[in-house]
């Protein structure tokens, strides 16, 4: 019977425990792509910018380890099954980030939104109206919104400059629901015909949740 030299026997059995290690490597540097890339998939906002630095320079970091004993000889090389598991995740994680957000899988859908309005008071064409201006920044014929040079609402919920409207209409500006009312009927434009319609068709008890919530949809973080 044929023996196997020596060296070549070692050789084989140092394959043979390096293929745990380089699953586990390859796992790594998958899980920590994949992070990586639902990150970038999923944001919308530059807020993020900093987190995924850093999660990069960390994936840089755990790429390039290498033990003392690890060698490239045998086997796929540990920081070779790193990369390609990075690699991999992350591709898998845009694609995925991309998919999730494009589809608005974690918003509630268009059909609850609306019936959070009518449970506020309001009557179904309006809260249909309103959630359509959420989406798609489209008003009814009959509502008139006065725009500014600023940035509109949607252009930039963390970073856009204050309206002067929307910081004047803020609820917290008044003692109480009747002044918010009056003061937007004296802006004129669709805060005049919110106005109106609060006041003829949400019970007085469900006012005040329904003007924040109105300015919070028009104006968002603008009033800050």
């Amino acid at each position: 019977m044929q023996q196997v030299p020596e060296s070549q026997s070692a050789m084989i059995g140092a394959a043979r425990s390096s293929a745990p290690s380089n699953v586990a490597n390859f796992l790594g540097g998958a899980c920590l792509g994949l992070l990586l890339g639902m990150l970038i998939g999923m944001s919308a906002s530059p807020v993020v910018a900093d987190v995924i630095g850093a999660i990069t320079a960390a994936a840089i970091a755990f790429i390039g380890l290498r033990a003392a004993s690890e060698s490239d000889t045998t086997g796929l090389s540990p920081v070779l099954a790193r990369t390609s598991g990075f690699a991999m995740g992350c591709v898998l994680g845009v694609l995925l980030g991309l998919f999730i957000r494009t589809h608005s899988l974690l918003s509630e859908p268009l059909a609850g939104r609306v019936k959070s309005w009518e449970n506020a008071g309001f009557p179904p064409a309006d809260a249909r109206a309103i959630v359509l201006f959420q989406e798609a920044d489209i008003l009814p014929a009959q509502w008139k919104l006065e725009k500014s040079d600023k940035p509109s609402t949607h252009s930039s919920l963390l970073y856009g400059s204050a309206s002067s409207v929307c910081a004047e209409s803020a609820p917290a500006r008044y003692e109480n629901t009747a002044a918010v009312l009056k003061a937007w009927t004296v802006f004129g434009g669709v805060w005049e015909k919110v106005a109106g319609v609060v006041r003829n068709n949400v019970p007085p008890e469900k006012q005040s949740t329904a003007v924040a919530q109105i300015h919070e949809a028009i104006c968002g973080d603008q009033s800050q």
